[in-house]
């Protein structure tokens, strides 16, 4: 190969050098949402808390906060009752080739005595 076409190539075409990885500097706490979790970046955070109610926060740490964050009781803005006396789960479905839909409430009394509302 010609010398000047081997220089021109090795001016145009330097070797790999990777970037070096950065380490988050954010961390989205999503409490209330499709996948629940810590993410480090808004673009993936977001998808989880669209279309329904959701409860994130951003921290800049994420063992300290937003760790500690997923770990706390959801409330809703609401504060949680020191004794309930009465726990109430509820599931729904719907399939869309049918068009049928249903629901059911499931109650739980702290007394270790279940009722259910069917």
């Amino acid at each position: 190969m010609d010398p000047a076409a081997l220089r021109i190539l090795q001016r145009e075409y330097q070797p790999f050098v990777p970037r070096p990885i950065k380490k988050p500097t954010v961390f989205y706490g999503v409490r209330l949402g499709h996948v629940p979790g810590v993410y480090t970046s808004w673009k993936v955070a977001k998808p989880h808390t669209v279309g329904i109610l959701s409860d994130f926060k951003l921290f800049q740490t994420r063992k300290e906060k937003a760790e500690e964050y997923l770990a706390s009781v959801i409330t809703l803005s609401q504060p949680p009752l020191p004794s309930p006396e009465v726990v109430l789960y509820t599931d729904g479905s719907a399939s869309l080739s049918s068009g049928m839909a249903g629901w059911e409430v499931f109650a739980h009394r702290s007394d270790n005595s279940e009722t259910s509302l069917w």
